[in-house]
């Protein structure tokens, strides 16, 4: 008998479920979808509002990086995340620093101060 526990279709749901949790954790955890765009979470505290998206896949393209510059310039956000299956690393976009980091690392790399 086999498991859809394990089912690779599903990871990618239950990986967002646990960044979702894990970002409960440190604060007020927002959804948002506009008309033409949305980002899977905001978390929100004393640090601010930080953008987060999960892409859980081999690789991340420059579009991938679209709808959380957008956002955290509308919030004033000079930080974002993005949560990657693999993809450790951290890049610039007019004042605005993304940290891309494995869902592994999440909890070891995601600083709020």
């Amino acid at each position: 008998m086999t498991s859809a526990n394990f089912s690779q279709n599903e990871m990618p749901s239950r990986v967002e479920n646990y960044v979702f949790n894990f970002l409960r954790e440190k604060g007020d955890v927002k959804f948002y979808r506009f008309k033409d765009f949305e980002v899977d979470f905001v978390v929100s505290g004393n640090f601010g509002r930080i953008p987060v998206e999960v892409k859980y896949r081999e690789k991340i393209e420059e579009k991938d990086y679209h709808n959380l510059i957008k956002l955290a310039g509308q919030f004033g956000s000079s930080k974002a995340v993005l949560v990657s299956k693999n993809l450790l690393d951290k890049r610039s976009f007019d004042g605005l620093v993304v940290a891309t980091t494995p869902v592994s690392l999440l909890e070891s790399v995601f600083q709020l101060e």
